[in-house]
């Protein structure tokens, strides 16, 4: 029996997304079968970490066919599963990321076709130049996320049949002042100072930030 949340949560629809595996390679840990995603660009592994592991390669499409597989015989019955897939089209360049985001996409979509436990929202319908993007294809601009959170509320709708409230197309004009104001913030006035305190309390209650964190 497996456990985590993932597993064992009541759960209607789970959303997962598929840009770690066109991000991350994987290593395998030498003389076992024990595979690992690393990328020393978002990790820190230890000192001996290559001593113990070989490089194997990106995540492939059969690879990520067997883990749709594994996931919906572990999930409940219940429980569909949704992937968020990513950007096919080359408006960055980013040749690599794009070929695994081709592949992946392809297997997800042929599974949904014949598992209607399986669903995905397809980015492609919400980025189509690089002004939708900001340094990676894989980074979006916040009408994107919009767009994408509407998607997945859309998909809960249609599972469960329940009405989900969602908040207007206001709010993208509003995160994009908050970021400026941050930014602003961070750059011309010292985190000592009062008057940072103040905006930073304006700040964190605006955006509905409950960690304290700018």
């Amino acid at each position: 029996m497996l456990s985590g949340s993932f597993f064992t949560g009541d759960y209607d629809v789970i959303f997962l997304s598929s840009l770690i595996e066109s991000a991350i390679p994987i290593y395998k840990k030498k003389n076992t079968n024990i595979l690992v995603a690393y990328n020393d660009f978002y990790q820190k592994a230890s000192p001996d970490f290559f001593d113990k592991y070989e490089y194997v390669g990106m995540t492939t499409s059969e690879q990520y066919e067997n883990f749709l597989v594994d996931c919906l015989s572990w999930l409940p019955q219940k429980t569909t599963l949704c992937i968020i897939l990513g950007v096919t089209t080359p408006i960055l360049g980013e040749t690599d990321i794009l070929y695994h985001h081709k592949e992946i996409n392809s297997v997800v979509k042929k599974m949904a076709a014949h598992n209607n436990r399986l669903k995905y929202i397809d980015v492609n319908d919400f980025v189509k130049t690089s002004k939708d993007v900001t340094d990676s294809i894989n980074h979006y601009q916040t009408r994107v996320y919009y767009e994408i959170a509407q998607a997945m509320i859309d998909i809960i709708r249609n599972v469960t049949g329940k009405e989900m409230k969602s908040v207007g197309r206001v709010m993208i004009w509003v995160d994009k002042f908050l970021h400026l104001f941050k930014k602003c913030l961070k750059k011309y006035i010292r985190p000592n100072q009062v008057i940072y305190m103040k905006l930073k309390y304006i700040y964190l209650i605006v955006a509905r930030r409950k960690d304290n964190v700018l």
